[in-house]
């Protein structure tokens, strides 16, 4: 019985080959197939000999008093014509087949109709010679090894918005790109789509929820280390798993306020990265610390919490040691447990009176601290997580507290407060107001903003908005005025 049916197999098989490999027919020195269930149609199968120079694929050919319609580059049709240089691919066609123009070195233009729905794996692999190439808009998939080894294209590479997929190896060393923008719908990069593009030093990334990466060579930037720029556009979600790892290139981040979720060592080895800007409005981080975006990022500076901001993550900030500069905007509501656990390089740090929630170990090991100011009006109304532990291996000796005018006794009888030494009382509306800085509120202040305001002396803009509505105008004055009066 078992012999029966395998001879059975092997005729359907015989059957259908010998329906899908009719004999191709020649015509103007090329070959076609003729497509199986279809309706006069043909597939460019190969060449007959040597070709060179300039190649015009026809939209129709002729055979047996039959017309055609050229629908299909087939699979290795012109690979290794290395005199080719350039094609031109009808309207008709809608697939290209792999490997159809691999290793056409001598190819530089090519033109790629929007009629094309399907550009097959490696097929114009190692066309070093081509300088520009356009994906039509329908095409949805990049498949593996596409471009790989198409070191003459320049320029900056936009993936548009209709592709969904950019498989591996796509544009592997394709080493004339300079800069990479990629479109919202991107979900799938896979392994090493952009490894050896050595070129790319900037990259716009407009992924909204692109695939995580369970390893750093699975990343499509594996080893891409002169990448000095990478910006999340306004609707990026999610920020995949280990996406640029080792990049020690990159100087700054910033993340959008859209974002809500980041993977794994998203940005693990990047060694170069000095500031931060986090506008993410609430974002889930990786439950495990060592796992977060910037754990023990020893050589970041400068952490910047965004305006809109409710929610600093659990760990955001994990081993940061060379952390030397925190801002926290008036927008917080919460700080997350371990937020700032190690940043043993902070000196200072202020804590907005919009806080409702600090998490356990929030500033432990915190040990660099000689002053803590916060604005804080009733620490009683705030939920502290595991409080004895939240400054942790922070002096309270020696590092001052200071605390808004008239709130000293409370802060005195509140945990974790009430560790710290040294309680002191300062009127944190006259501080906004001392613009230079000097350690008093006088009219030089005024000065300084009418200096700003008539003309356009930036010297004390970081500290001009004084009534905090993110602008400095001449409300600005009259707040100081105010302060000057008494009133």
């Amino acid at each position: 019985m078992k012999a029966k049916i395998l001879l059975f197999l092997l005729i359907a098989t015989f059957v259908t080959l010998s329906a899908v490999c009719e004999n191709p027919f020649l015509y103007n020195g090329l070959y076609y197939y003729i497509l199986p269930d279809a309706d006069s149609k043909v597939s460019v199968s190969s060449h007959n000999g040597s070709i060179s120079g300039a190649l015009t694929i026809p939209s129709h050919v002729s055979n047996n008093n039959t017309t055609y319609e050229v629908v299909q580059i087939g699979h290795h049709a012109f690979e290794g014509c290395t005199s080719l240089t350039s094609v031109t691919i009808p309207n008709s066609v809608t697939y290209i087949g792999a490997y159809s123009f691999s290793g056409c070195t001598s190819l530089m233009s090519i033109n790629i109709p929007n009629s094309v729905k399907s550009i097959e794996h490696y097929a114009f692999q190692n066309c070093r010679a081509l300088t520009s190439i356009q994906i039509p808009s329908s095409v949805t998939e990049i498949l593996s090894g596409v471009f790989k080894g198409c070191s003459g294209l320049t320029g900056d590479l936009t993936i548009h918005n209709f592709i969904n997929t950019i498989s591996d190896y796509a544009f592997e060393g394709c080493t004339g790109f300079t800069s990479l923008t990629i479109g919202e719908s991107v979900y799938g990069l896979n392994k090493s789509a952009f490894e050896g593009c050595t070129g790319i030093e900037s990259v716009i990334w407009n992924a909204k929820k692109g695939s995580d990466n369970s390893k750093d060579t699975d990343s499509p930037f594996y080893n891409n280390t002169r990448i000095k720029t990478f910006i999340f556009g306004d609707a990026v979600e999610h920020i995949p798993s280990r996406l640029c790892p080792n990049m020690s290139s990159l100087e700054s981040l910033t993340i959008p306020s859209s974002v809500t979720s980041i993977g794994q060592d998203a940005f693990i080895g990047c060694i170069g990265l000095t500031s931060v800007t986090w506008n993410a409005k609430t974002c889930v981080l990786p439950y495990s610390n060592s796992k977060t975006p910037f754990y023990n990022m020893t050589g970041l500076k400068t952490f910047v919490i965004g305006e809109d901001v409710e929610i600093i993550p659990r760990a955001l900030c994990y081993g940061c040691s060379g952390l030397t500069s925190v801002t926290i905007s008036n927008s917080v509501t919460e700080i997350g447990i371990h937020s700032f656990n190690g940043c043993s390089g902070l000196t200072s740090v202020t804590i907005p009176n919009s806080v409702t929630v600090i998490g356990g170990s929030a500033f432990d090991g915190c040990s660099g601290l000689t002053s803590i100011y916060t604005k804080i009006e009733n620490p009683q109304n705030v939920s502290y997580t595991n409080a004895s532990s939240i400054f942790n291996n922070v002096n309270k000796t020696t590092c001052m507290l200071y605390v808004p005018k008239g709130t000293k006794e409370v802060y005195k009888i509140t945990n974790p407060w009430k560790e710290f030494i040294n309680i002191i009382e300062v009127d944190y509306e006259a501080m906004n107001c001392d613009v230079n800085c000097d350690g008093a509120v006088t009219s030089s202040d005024v000065t300084a903003l009418y200096n700003y305001l008539l003309n356009d002396d930036e010297t004390f803009i970081a500290t001009g908005d004084v009534d905090g509505d993110g602008n400095i105008t001449a409300a600005d004055i009259t707040a100081i005025y105010n302060i000057l009066l008494g009133n």
